[in-house]
């Protein structure tokens, strides 16, 4: 099973306006164009309750003793796309209130100043034999439209919640993906030293010069 982790920057807010937020951090990007562009299906954009993981277990005929044998129970769902290989200015037009937009924007400028700065960190932290964690190495996609995130490492914004070792924030308007295989190898030291980084820390500036407050957090998937 594939596992990755992403540097993830968020805001809760909702705009007046969205469409100026898709294309003001789409031009943020430096990309000439956006790979491709979809909505969420229910399984990306709403973690489930925990009422609603004892239903699945109960109809997967797991007994309470039985719980702890399940490591994973994995929702896959393929999502259409709307379109491939657009213009950052079209991007707007795919933005629907009811929906969640994922724009998938791929290698850019910007993504490439993350895996600039977090090769820094010390490599004991991010290195191993399996994966070499560098933000930013599988490009940059936006989520627009309210949405959970799943599975980050800390929520310095307060409204999420804990979930085991992890937290789901509920309800994020907008979120700033810059993707990697794997994982740190120690999250909670590096999650420290990355948000220490001033390169890291610029970018937060200029996502909060057109989002307002945002938060920065790794969210890893597995």
């Amino acid at each position: 099973m594939a596992i990755w982790g992403e540097l993830v920057f968020y805001t809760l807010h909702e705009p007046q306006n969205p469409e100026e937020w898709i294309l003001q951090l789409c031009r943020l990007s430096g990309a000439q164009s956006v790979e491709w562009v979809s909505y969420l299906e229910k399984e990306e954009r709403w973690f489930k309750t925990l009422e609603e993981w004892k239903r699945i277990l109960e109809d997967l005929e797991f007994s309470e003793n039985d719980a702890d044998k399940v490591e994973t129970i994995i929702v896959v769902s393929l999502f259409p796309k709307l379109a491939e290989n657009i213009s950052i200015e079209e991007v707007s037009k795919f933005y629907n209130y009811k929906e969640c937009l994922h724009i998938s924007i791929g290698i850019c400028p910007l993504s490439y100043k993350v895996y600039e700065a977090t090769q820094k960190i010390p490599e004991e932290l991010w290195k191993t034999e399996l994966y070499h964690f560098i933000p930013g190495c599988q490009g940059m996609f936006i989520e627009i439209g309210h949405h959970d995130l799943f599975l980050l490492t800390s929520d310095p914004s307060g409204y999420g919640e804990e979930y085991g070792p992890m937290y789901i924030i509920r309800n994020v308007f907008c979120s700033v993906h810059f993707s990697s295989y794997g994982f740190p190898a120690d999250i909670k030291r590096y999650e420290e030293i990355v948000f220490s980084l001033p390169e890291i820390q610029k970018i937060k500036k200029e996502l909060e010069s057109i989002l307002g407050s945002v938060w920065g957090s790794l969210l890893i998937n597995e």
